[in-house]
């Protein structure tokens, strides 16, 4: 299947307690790679893996969110009403699948989440829907390149040449060592 005239959709999801630079890092770095036509924020409420609320609201989340992107105009904040609960990625993935028909979708991810991927609801199904691009994240490249899903699905890791040679099919996952930036949410909640 060629995908010469779709789009090429990126998400990145999570609570975003507080958005910040490093999350613009990854965006700018996966839309300038993969050549993406639009980035989705998608904002959680909750991590369902994370008993630890949020400090913010989402409201407040999500205008941080905006105030961030303002000047980057591939970078959106998925809308959301109050009768989609997309908590869950495989949600927030067919959600996108939906609204962007024609397109293929990059599901972006840091090292840090694809050490427990595999504990995500449905993930091998995330993984049939989607290409999964593992960014990097300082301190976690060997844990995320030996955890469960780096080593159950070896056989699908390729690499920015192999994901054009196989026409942007889905069921496949990249990890791309691009330069960092050392900041979390949680390195700011903390300082605050």
């Amino acid at each position: 299947m060629k995908i010469i005239n779709k789009h090429k959709i990126g998400l990145l999801g999570g609570t975003f307690d507080p958005p910040h630079k490093g999350h613009l890092h990854i965006s700018r770095a996966a839309i300038n790679i993969l050549k993406l036509h639009n980035l989705y924020w998608s904002i959680a409420n909750q991590n369902p893996l994370k008993q630890l609320k949020p400090k913010l609201t989402i409201n407040q989340r999500m205008l941080l969110a905006k105030k961030i992107i303002k000047k980057n105009k591939k970078i959106l904040v998925l809308k959301k009403n109050k009768s989609q609960k997309l908590n869950y990625s495989i949600n927030e993935i067919n959600f996108i699948k939906e609204i962007e028909k024609n397109s293929v979708l990059f599901f972006i991810i840091g090292a840090d989440n694809l050490v427990h991927f595999h504990k995500w609801k449905n993930y091998k199904t995330i993984l049939k829907k989607c290409i999964i691009i593992v960014m990097h994240r300082p301190g976690y490249k060997i844990k995320a390149l030996q955890s469960k899903l780096a080593k159950q699905h070896k056989k699908l890791k390729i690499n920015l040449t192999q994901l054009k040679e196989n026409n942007y099919t889905e069921n496949k996952w990249i990890y791309l060592n691009i330069k960092g930036i050392n900041l979390s949410s949680s390195m700011i909640r903390n300082s605050l």
